[in-house]
């Protein structure tokens, strides 16, 4: 089984950005969505928001989306 993953919290940390609070302070995105999206569990992103984020980790939707392989365990879970 596939699912879209999105890599905010690696790419925010490689430049120095540490937590949600920091993200939703650097792009103006409302705290609640920043940690959501920090934890990975959001089911759905708003193009805006993409492209707030885009701009501010300086990345392309492509580098911040991925499409991974999940093992029957996890995606059991």
């Amino acid at each position: 089984m596939k699912k879209i993953r999105i890599a905010i919290k690696e790419v925010a940390e490689n430049i120095g950005i540490c937590s949600p609070t920091q993200l939703s302070e650097k792009t103006g995105i409302n705290y609640r969505t920043c940690y959501n999206l920090w934890e990975c569990r959001i089911k759905r992103i708003d193009f805006n928001t993409l492209e707030k984020l885009c701009e501010t980790l300086d990345k392309s939707p492509n580098e911040l989306l991925g499409y991974i392989e999940l093992d029957d365990k996890i995606s059991k879970v």
